[in-house]
């Protein structure tokens, strides 16, 4: 099985467990995600979407020096909202976009939304999901360990 299928094969079995991953765990499966994808030498990164990203032309690289608690509050404070959070890896040549919903040939938009100028590596946006205040609480935090195994078990090549 190739890796778009496992991630796939991963989404599916993910939006079973915890229906409402993208209302609040998105970055938490984003930054793990990428980690693994990392790990086994795929080159991923993260990627911020919003509809205020249409609008924002400073990149995420020149935000980040001004963030220094990770908070997603401070973040928004310096003009990054997190609409969405996804994955952008390249395999066999080619960019893809990814997210609980499945692979996607890259564009400039994840879940209909605007993706921002630049990327963040995986223990960036490990650090902005460990703080959770300011992240919807439709997403059962509980379920972040369950997730992790899912990931483990889909992506161990």
């Amino acid at each position: 099985m190739d890796l778009i299928e496992k991630l796939n094969l991963l989404g599916q079995e993910v939006n079973k467990y915890s229906p409402k991953i993208n209302f609040g765990g998105c970055c938490v499966f984003a930054a793990a995600v990428a980690r693994a994808l990392e790990a086994q030498g795929v080159k991923a990164r993260g990627i911020v979407a919003s509809y205020c990203a249409s609008n924002h032309t400073t990149p995420i690289g020149k935000i980040r020096p001004k963030v220094k608690n990770n908070s997603i509050h401070e973040w928004r404070d310096n003009g990054i909202y997190f609409g969405h959070v996804g994955v952008e890896f390249t395999y066999k040549g080619r960019l893809y976009h990814y997210d609980s919903c499945g692979v996607h040939t890259k564009t400039d938009k994840l879940d209909n939304m605007p993706i921002y100028r630049g990327r963040m590596k995986h223990h960036e946006m490990q650090a902005i999901a460990n703080v959770p205040e300011g992240w919807n609480t439709e997403f059962p935090r509980r379920h972040i360990p369950h997730i992790e195994h899912l990931i483990k078990k889909h992506l161990e090549m």
